[in-house]
């Protein structure tokens, strides 16, 4: 799967798509973070199906890292 390039009135945002899985662990995450600067997109539109399963399982920890990094690049989600 590939993230696509959405500009909706003047915002632009890298989009997964729908019922695909994209990250298959936290640290996958670059790989958005990485689309978003080459793309000179601020946010991404990820569906549940792009997360990790273990996003969802909140002691797993993976959905505070991933959030937490798209935070230290200041991209939204």
């Amino acid at each position: 799967m590939e993230l696509t390039l959405v500009d909706a009135g003047g915002v632009k945002f890298v989009e997964g798509t729908q019922n695909e899985a994209y990250l298959a662990r936290a640290r996958d995450i670059d790989r958005v973070i990485e689309t978003c600067f080459s793309e000179r997109a601020r946010a991404a539109l990820l569906y549940a199906a792009n997360l990790p399963a273990t996003f969802f399982d909140l002691s797993s920890g993976d959905a505070g890292a991933i959030l937490q990094k798209l935070r230290n690049y200041r991209i939204r989600l």
